[in-house]
């Protein structure tokens, strides 16, 4: 299965809405998308095939076909950096609407960077990651791609309400600390470097792959970045 992502410059409609076109054709990334912290944002699909683009972190999957175009809008609530991803379209995906979301359970917060990836932190560097509604109830696995002698950690989502915090997990020779933490909807988690070697903080379980169960294999095609304003 051959295809690209080419994405143009970023325009602002009246109503403030972000909107990005994407073509999918062949065999290159031309450039990753990026955002600002709660940008609505309209992304417009065109493709040479059908297909299911995957945007990782966000949960959100819109099936793609064969010169038409397919749109998805959100808004961008959390902060990092998360794949896109394409697999080949099931026979029962051809029977739901373009752009139809679809929703996962804890198993798809265990894929290797689905929820989020950090740049490589360097000693003293941090990364932070804010808890949006849909993890309410989850917990969400991760560890230092970097360094896997970093025993990884869970992030565990209550249903509970409460005043938004920062929450600082510490990076450590061996260990984050603390290892586990339990946060609300609408915290910041936030990840410090205290080692002497570089780290890079992904959700997932260590050494999980990116394909599907079964035959259906997700490809990583591109990153959308979203900044923190």
């Amino acid at each position: 299965m051959a295809f690209s992502i080419t994405s143009c410059s970023n325009e602002v409609s009246s109503k403030g809405v972000v909107e990005i076109p994407i073509e999918i054709s062949k065999g290159k990334i031309d450039s990753e998308i990026t955002l600002s912290h709660r940008d609505k944002v309209k992304i417009t699909v065109t493709s040479d095939q059908d297909g299911v683009l995957h945007i990782h972190g966000y949960d959100i999957k819109v099936d793609v076909f064969e010169n038409k175009s397919s749109v998805v809008e959100f808004v961008a609530e959390a902060t990092g950096l998360f794949k896109l991803a394409l697999h080949e379209m099931s026979d029962g995906d051809h029977d739901h609407d373009h752009g139809h979301k679809k929703s996962h359970g804890d198993k798809e917060y265990d894929e290797h960077g689905a929820v989020f990836s950090s740049k490589v932190l360097n000693p003293n560097d941090s990364f932070s990651f804010k808890i949006i509604e849909k993890f309410k109830g989850s917990t969400i696995p991760f560890h230092d791609h970097m360094q896997h002698s970093v025993k990884p950690g869970n992030i565990i989502v209550t249903n509970d309400l409460g005043e938004s915090r920062n929450v600082v997990i510490q990076i450590n020779d061996g260990s984050f600390t603390p290892n586990q933490v339990t946060v609300n909807v609408g915290e910041i988690v936030i990840w410090e470097n205290n080692t002497g070697k570089k780290a890079a903080i992904t959700s997932g379980l260590m050494g999980e792959s990116d394909n599907h169960e079964g035959h259906e294999k997700e490809v990583i095609i591109g990153n959308m970045k979203v900044l923190p304003n």
